[in-house]
């Protein structure tokens, strides 16, 4: 192969700084003039709206999806599927659904961000070791969080038996805001 279809890298390290401004390749194929740099911003402000969104919904449906049964049998299997589905396929999908537009672009972006980190969420809850949910309650839970599975209740009630055990061992002080906090959890007794 000559060095015109595999150039070597410090020719195209060249030809990338050469051509960051301005470009007389670049309108010749159809592109807006300018360099490189517009196509590199335009596809960075891509990247970051499509994948803020996706993280945004990825992380809210996998905490969902841990607290609540119904969600969870709504979501997993439609996350599941679309998690096994390549990008390459979807692709052409979007193109043809949303245009040659950015919108095309930062809907896959979303849809295959929100799909991994959907899935990790959802793991991430459902691996917590009882030790981190007790230690939580210990801080003082306002109420019973929704996105964790477990027994809110007894946790709060145990956590705040353990707080006036310590403020009693500790010289008879009163236990702390944080440790009442826990104590007035809804349904604690």
């Amino acid at each position: 192969m000559g060095a015109r279809l595999l150039p070597p890298p410090h020719a195209v390290v060249a030809n990338a700084f050469g051509n960051l401004f301005s470009s007389a390749w670049l309108p010749g194929i159809g592109l807006p003039r300018g360099g490189y740099l517009p196509h590199i911003l335009f596809t960075a402000a891509n990247v970051l709206i499509g994948g803020g969104a996706g993280a945004l919904i990825g992380i809210a449906s996998g905490l969902a999806s841990a607290g609540s049964r119904t969600v969870a049998e709504a979501l997993d299997p439609l996350m599941s599927l679309l998690g096994t589905i390549p990008i390459v396929i979807m692709a052409p999908f979007f193109l043809m659904w949303f245009g040659l537009s950015g919108l095309a672009q930062i809907a896959l972006v979303t849809l295959y961000t929100a799909t991994v980190l959907h899935l990790f969420a959802l793991r991430g809850v459902r691996n917590l070791p009882p030790a981190f949910m007790d230690y939580a309650a210990t801080l003082g839970p306002r109420r019973c969080s929704a996105s964790f599975p477990c027994d809110c209740r007894a946790r709060c009630q145990r956590s705040s038996e353990g707080c006036a055990s310590l403020s009693r061992r500790l010289g008879g002080s009163p236990p702390s805001p944080r440790c009442s906090a826990a104590s007035t959890a809804p349904g604690a007794s």
